[in-house]
């Protein structure tokens, strides 16, 4: 099977890639979806790639070490090229009129960041509608200020305090073994009771340059996820980032 993509649906899909490496090391598509945990398995993208592919019976692509493809395929986005992606029995070739870039097709026991599918995706998240305790849009100023906050105190984390009907995005590094740095965003009202205090890596609020969409859950066992929306494109990006509940002894 062919795919042609013109120059704009292949920068949309590198575009994609490039994301998804910031978590994950392989990249599955199934049925024209991503749907694959991070590396840490602390998130997981749900990214519907099928107005980009527009064909009927989408063939599944699998491909490790996104990373160096990313490196191998910029030419082609750099230089504007239409893209053909060829799907044969053992490989993919990625053209142009002037490249040719053959892959070995990996087998899927091998993939790090396999497919999760629609019965196994509910499963992992095991959320309801009711469950919904906050809902937030990280604007371009906060993302900024929070990938600052990533690059220059090391800070790897959001702590979420929940307190009186309300929540707080905060950030802390420890700087010396006596210098701490801490940053706080305003506070949000939510819809719940909540008193405990919550950490998500912090990679996946990153994700985006223009404005993401937050979406805060609590689950059955008291323990939060956030939905994460974002575009890249015309693409609607989904993440999900799970919370480890911090308890008296992580302090």
């Amino acid at each position: 099977m062919i795919i042609d993509l013109d120059r704009d649906k292949f920068s949309n899909l590198l575009d994609i890639f490039e994301l998804i490496c910031k978590l994950c090391s392989d990249v599955s598509i199934i049925n024209g979806r991503i749907r694959q945990p991070s590396d840490r398995k602390t998130s997981i993208f749900d990214i519907n790639l099928t107005d980009l592919f527009n064909i009927d019976n989408i063939p599944t692509i699998y491909l490790t070490g996104i990373a160096s493809k990313i490196g191998i395929f910029n030419p082609f986005k750099n230089q504007k090229r239409d893209v053909k992606i060829a799907i044969e029995d053992t490989r993919y070739v990625f053209s142009d009129d002037f490249t040719n870039i053959i892959l070995t097709k990996p087998l899927e026991r091998y993939m790090s960041n396999p497919y999760i599918n629609e019965e196994d995706f509910k499963l992992k998240l095991d959320l309801s509608d009711d469950g919904i305790i906050f809902e937030k849009v990280l604007d371009k100023m906060l993302i900024d200020r929070l990938s600052a906050y990533h690059r220059f105190v090391s800070a790897s984390s959001i702590r979420i305090e929940c307190r009186n009907n309300m929540a707080q995005f905060c950030v802390s590094a420890q700087d010396t073994s006596s210098s701490a740095t801490n940053i706080s965003l305003p506070k949000l009202q939510l819809n719940k009771d909540i008193n405990c205090d919550y950490s998500f890596t912090m990679m996946p609020f990153l994700l985006s340059d223009s404005c993401v969409e937050l979406k805060g859950y609590i689950r059955n066992d008291d323990k939060i996820v956030i939905n994460l929306n974002m575009e890249m494109g015309d693409i609607p990006i989904s993440v999900w980032v799970l919370g480890t509940m911090i308890t008296s002894e992580d302090i």
